[in-house]
């Protein structure tokens, strides 16, 4: 039979395994139950028919969220990055100074034939030669 002694053993040991009234004070009591809300109160909330709409909503902005993405990889893809508008950009200056330089070549050559045509009908002119064009 138990003595008093073993029953004392017992409890103690047991108090490390359960819990004890202090142990709960951290619990919801019955009057904490009422800060909860009730049926009525949730009334006013979202129901599943509306979930299934947001739902539709959600799956519809998610299509066309996708489409959006799979354009502007499109465009991404074919959009010019800066080293190929500086590629372009260096290309465009090198037309435009040989173009310079040929305008100032031909200019100089042009001077240079009315130079010598103005000689050619001197010379004509003193050896009375008529120069047809």
């Amino acid at each position: 039979m138990l003595e008093e002694k073993d029953v004392q053993k017992i409890v103690e040991a047991n108090r490390k395994i359960f819990a004890t009234k202090d142990d709960l004070e951290v619990f919801a009591k019955k009057d904490d139950l009422k800060n909860f809300a009730t049926k009525d109160d949730l009334k006013g909330f979202a129901k599943n028919d509306d979930l299934q709409k947001l739902t539709k909503i959600v799956d519809k902005l998610t299509d066309k969220v996708v489409a959006i993405d799979a354009r502007l990889e499109k465009v991404e893809e074919n959009m010019a990055t800066k080293e190929d508008i500086n590629r372009l950009r260096n290309s465009v200056d090198k037309y435009v100074k040989q173009n310079e330089d040929s305008e100032q070549e031909f200019s100089a050559l042009s001077l240079k034939v009315n130079r010598h045509e103005g000689w050619i009908q001197k010379i004509a002119a003193k050896n009375k030669l008529k120069l047809e064009y």
